[in-house]
């Protein structure tokens, strides 16, 4: 069992270096940092969660997106879960100031326990929209792989995770006001690689860290023919009571 983690471990790190070495734009640090309450009821049926999140870029100096998330998960066979969430964002522009959109998902999620190791697998439909350009919808499809694995005696359990993301996105192209072009993205836009820990903390504190590589694919029509990738610095703190 061992070996196996280690193998991937080497797959995951050999992975990540490949996509950074092809990217042609690297952006800055980014800083993500969230408080939440979490709550199971229902013999522990049903999560409840209640996160407020702030996001940073330009070397984490700036905020430029902060939102609160409702979200529910209910398991609904053994191991598996249905689970909805909605966020109220505001994403900043450093014009215009902060814009207001709203996020809704669905999340069908099954789990398994093999040893030490816990795999989570996960797909998510999102739907993403502005306050102000309500006929323009952001969707996307992603699936999620986790694996968490527990040390003996160490108080700093480990976690690996990979995500692709497939969009649906509308946009328009108005070179007079009047007048206004609609178009549609819609392909592969990007994959997430994450590595982090949690940690206990008194009663009812849990704490994650994890670094995260996101890379956006350079054939992605908003990429413009440049690869991007984003690295990225997150700290959750979450409430369980």
């Amino acid at each position: 069992m061992i070996r196996k983690i280690q193998l991937l471990l080497c797959a995951i790190i050999v992975s990540i270096n490949g996509v950074a070495q092809d990217s042609q734009v690297t952006q800055d640090l980014e800083m993500w940092t969230s408080v939440a309450v979490q709550k199971k009821v229902f013999n522990n049926k049903l999560s409840l969660n209640l996160n407020q999140q702030f996001r940073f870029d330009e070397n984490s100096s700036r905020l430029y997106e902060y939102f609160t998330r409702i979200k529910a998960d209910y398991e609904i066979f053994n191991n598996l879960y249905l689970g909805a969430g909605y966020r109220f964002i505001k994403t900043g522009n450093s014009d215009k100031g902060f814009s207001t959109e709203y996020r809704f998902n669905t999340d069908i999620t099954y789990k398994q326990k093999i040893d030490r190791i816990r795999l989570s697998y996960r797909l998510r439909y999102q739907n993403r929209t502005n306050a102000k350009n309500k006929d323009l919808s952001n969707k996307k499809y992603r699936f999620r792989l986790k694996l968490d694995y527990n040390i003996k005696n160490w108080k700093y359990d480990p976690f690996f995770a990979s995500e692709i993301f497939y969009a649906k996105k509308d946009y328009n192209e108005s070179y007079i006001d009047e007048v206004k072009d609609y178009n549609t993205i819609s392909d592969f836009q990007k994959i997430r690689f994450q590595v982090g820990t949690t940690k206990k903390t008194g009663k009812v504190g849990v704490v994650k860290i994890f670094y995260m590589l996101e890379y956006q694919f350079a054939d992605y029509q908003a990429s413009y023919g440049n690869a991007i990738t984003t690295n990225n610095i997150g700290i959750n703190y979450t409430f369980k009571l």
